[in-house]
C-alpha cells in the first residue's frame, strides 16, 4: 500500500518539534489521512524520518491521541486493511480547536 502526500503540502508542515510551546488546541493540523473510520491529522513532519506529529482517532472512536506516527509504518499491509488509504486533497490547514470540536 502507497500513500504519496503532495510535495507542496509536505513543505507547509512545520519540523518535527517546531510547535512545541503551542497548546494541543491551538496547533494547526495542515493534513488528513483516513482509512475507513481511522483519522490521522498532521501538525509536524520529518522528511527525512517520514514522520509525522499529529492526532489521531483512536480505534475508530471519537477518542483523540496525540503522536508520532510514521507515513512508512501505516502503509504496511495487514490483513484487516482491505482498504485504501485516503489524503485527503481538499482539506485546509486550520486550528485543532476547530477540528477536534466536530469530532465530539
Amino acid at each position: 500500500m502507497h500513500l504519496q502526500l503532495p510535495l507542496n503540502v509536505l513543505e507547509t508542515i512545520p519540523s518535527l518539534r517546531m510547535t512545541q510551546g503551542t497548546p494541543f488546541e491551538d496547533k494547526i493540523l495542515h493534513g488528513h489521512i483516513a482509512l475507513g473510520d481511522r483519522h490521522w491529522y498532521i501538525a509536524e513532519y520529518s522528511i527525512k524520518q517520514r514522520t509525522f506529529y499529529g492526532c489521531s482517532t483512536i480505534d475508530g472512536t471519537d477518542e483523540i491521541a496525540w503522536d508520532y506516527f510514521c507515513l512508512d509504518r501505516l502503509c504496511e499491509p495487514t490483513v484487516e486493511q482491505s482498504r485504501e488509504f485516503m489524503y485527503d486533497s481538499s482539506w485546509t490547514a486550520r486550528p485543532a480547536k476547530m477540528v477536534l470540536a466536530t469530532r465530539r
